[in-house]
């Protein structure tokens, strides 16, 4: 027999976690978009209901709307049971409409859970969302329209019901009058909205979908389209939603098929997704190709490698690495804008010259990789290199200058009859590709190298260079830099970003991208990342400005340790400056490769009060809906975009969706490679609130920085030195 509990319990209320709501509850709720109910439903509070627990009892006020997550509840008036809920119902009083104390009591009915949304929430919700509140008011309407009984329990009235008949009146008057309301919320909806019968005609369309039907050329009341028509049957029969998209004039529709009334219609409800669809391509597009040349990326690459080591094949084909010379003498001279504009016309060039079944992609930097298909023919390979080297040897025009660099190639062999054995997998491939390549760098440039065995002495000459990598952490030869961020709204400082340099006793100082990749292999990079940070948070203790901001980059490795918490918080205690002072840069490829694992270890950097800020936004792959649940405080917009937002009306477009979407996030933007007044300028009045490039500093030792510090007057006097 089941236990009863004392009617004066109350429910237990618990913390929210996302898999208190699940695939059950959606059933009833399919018509509404499902990213919209995720949002309404993480506002809530999770009820947990023992058998007998009274949620609603007798002119008490409802504090808000309720969701039934689990088990089932039941409806009891004077005694009297008057129906049930399931998992999908609401209940209560919410931002729909306003309803006065019930006069029903509702318990569990076994072991319950109940989502709470209080009513302040759920009206602010609705206030912001709109189209989401009628979408619900639709769906609540629908669902309680089949039991009328329970309708006093969305919609109490505050009056006393003398007799049964009475109250039978007052349930058809309260049933017309949301019949009258759904109406009303149907027709006003700016979506179409139809309802036709399981013969075909058409019962109902509001007028977005009166719009729709004539661009179907088809009049109301007459049949709908004949596949349509099988749709309609192929739902009746299941008996279960179903989606399909249609395009119609050039717009894209999502059309959600719903059975009602004991299978004699169906609801459909439709949307037009043209312009997210737009956005998604758009995304997918940055996904996989480089936003400075358009050329395919490292990650495409990757995969058109793991699909061709994957699969036997008869011929042979050719992986080349091409690594351009002498482009960073180039670029140090000319300034990153000329230097992208010769990566660009670099790129244009490479593709002339290969095939069209060929691919051609930028790896990053001023390195390139190129793969040839059916590459058996003899000289076949050789030839192409000789073609590739001869076009990037000529001199570039770019604006008013001539500028020469030349090219050095690595070929590496896959599948097919090579007498070399074929590397294992992508990143065998790939290294062996760059081994040869440095060998062609060491055999004077311009020139071209198909890997060997023996070239394995490279990667001898790289331990050799990780070996110093530690004699130089020991030894105080790892230094940090900072360039400075400045709020484009006022040109006040707003904080700096550490980047790391290696002043080598015998090499000079040595890039970053030449040791951070080898201190990545190596483990090395935990305590490279320790002393980046260390000196960071150091010197910014000693800046004059004590509420500035420092941002240091934190590596995959870094990110992935399990007491990466723990290491901060002991630098931020060691040095003494506060957490809310420090921001962590991770860029999107970190996060979306290991997602699982990043999220948790953010969660708890972020509960020790440091900031987290997603750098590169736009070259990684990262989906929408990742970066809600990431809770990042900035989007650091990629340098390729800033420099040709003026001159390339795509580059643009992205940067003023990048800031429209940290807007709806509510994240801060940054935009990094900022070199002219017109970028700043045009930034400023996109909306994106930091700037960080050359226009304002280039990056500045320790001293240098403070110095700058005190020099700074709300504003930059132009290109810093």
């Amino acid at each position: 027999m089941a236990e009863h509990r004392d009617p004066t319990t109350q429910p237990e209320i618990v913390r929210l976690e996302p898999r208190d709501w699940n695939d059950r509850i959606f059933r009833k709720l399919r018509a509404i978009d499902r990213r919209w109910i995720n949002s309404f439903l993480a506002l809530g509070e999770v009820e947990e209901a023992p058998h007998g627990t009274m949620l609603v009892s007798p002119g008490t006020p409802v504090p808000g709307m309720r969701l039934v997550l689990d088990g089932a509840l039941v409806i009891e008036q004077d005694g009297h049971r008057l129906a049930e809920m399931t998992p999908g119902d609401f209940f209560g009083e919410g931002g729909l409409f306003r309803g006065d104390p019930p006069l029903v009591t509702i318990r569990a009915d076994g072991h319950a859970r109940v989502l709470l949304i209080r009513r302040e929430v759920a009206i602010s919700f609705m206030a912001r969302q709109p189209q989401f509140g009628l979408a619900l008011a639709t769906v609540i309407i629908q669902e309680n329209l089949s039991r009328l009984a329970a309708t006093n329990v969305l919609f109490a009235v505050n009056r006393t019901l003398a007799n049964e008949r009475e109250a039978q009146k007052l349930q058809v008057e309260r049933a017309m009058l949301l019949a009258d309301e759904t109406a009303r919320l149907v027709s006003e909806s700016p979506d179409p909205i139809l309802r036709v019968s399981h013969e075909g005609m058409v019962l109902y369309a509001n007028v977005p979908a009166i719009s729709l039907i004539n661009q179907w050329h088809t009049t109301v009341g007459g049949p709908v389209p004949r596949s349509w028509m099988e749709r309609v049957k192929d739902v009746l029969v299941a008996d279960s939603s179903q989606s399909s998209e249609l395009e119609v004039a050039g717009e894209l529709y999502l059309l959600t098929l719903v059975p009602v009334a004991e299978k004699r219609y169906v609801n459909i409800y439709g949307r037009n997704i043209t312009e997210d669809r737009r956005k998604a391509a758009t995304i997918q597009h940055m996904a996989t190709h480089d936003a400075l040349t358009e050329l395919p990326n490292r990650r495409q690459l990757s995969d058109r490698l793991q699909h061709l080591l994957d699969t036997p094949a008869k011929d042979q084909a050719a992986l080349m690495f091409l690594d351009l010379d002498h482009f960073k003498a180039v670029n140090d001279l000319n300034g990153h804008a000329i230097g992208d504009q010769l990566l660009q016309a670099a790129s244009r060039r490479l593709r002339a010259q290969v095939r069209s079944e060929d691919m051609v992609a930028r790896l990053g930097g001023d390195e390139f990789a190129v793969l040839m298909f059916d590459a058996l023919e003899d000289g076949m390979v050789q030839r192409q290199a000789e073609r590739i080297i001869d076009t990037l040897s000529r001199p570039f025009r770019i604006g008013e200058l001539r500028l020469k660099v030349g090219c050095s190639i690595g070929v590496t062999m896959l599948g097919g009859d090579g007498t070399e054995p074929g590397p294992s997998g992508v990143e065998a491939a790939l290294k062996q590709a760059d081994l040869a390549m440095y060998r062609s760098k060491a055999a004077g440039r311009n020139t071209y190298r198909f890997y060997q065995a023996d070239f394995d002495r490279e990667l001898r000459e790289r331990h050799d260079l990780e070996a110093d990598l530690t004699t130089a952490l020991n030894h105080g030869q790892i230094e940090v830099f900072f360039q400075p961020k400045i709020a484009l709204r006022n040109g006040v400082i707003t904080g700096a970003e550490a980047l790391v340099r290696w002043r080598h006793p015998v090499r000079g100082m040595i890039s970053p991208e030449q040791f951070i990749p080898i201190a990545e292999q190596s483990g090395l990079v935990l305590p490279l990342g320790e002393e980046v940070l260390r000196q960071a948070c150091r010197r910014a203790c000693e800046w004059p400005n004590l509420h500035l901001h420092v941002a240091v980059n934190l590596s995959a490795v870094q990110l992935m340790q399990p007491d990466v918490a723990q290491r901060v918080m002991r630098v931020l205690e060691d040095t003494g400056l506060p957490p809310n002072r420090l921001e962590l840069e991770i860029t999107e490829s970190m996060l979306m490769e290991n997602v699982d694992q990043a999220l948790p270890r953010l969660f708890q950097l972020q509960e020790l009060g440091v900031r987290i800020t997603l750098d590169d936004f736009g070259t990684g792959y990262s989906s929408l809906s990742y970066l809600r649940r990431f809770r990042l405080d900035k989007l650091k917009i990629d340098r390729s975009f800033i420099q040709d937002m003026h001159r390339d009306q795509e580059a643009a477009e992205i940067t003023r969706t990048i800031v429209g979407l940290g807007t709806v996030l509510n994240l801060e933007i940054v935009a990094e490679g900022v070199e002219t007044e017109e970028q700043a300028r045009h930034l400023n009045e996109l909306g994106c609130h930091e700037g960080q490039g050359y226009f304002f500093s280039r990056p500045l030792a320790a001293p240098d920085f403070t110095k700058f510090l005190d020099a700074w007057i709300d504003g930059p006097a132009g290109h810093a030195d």
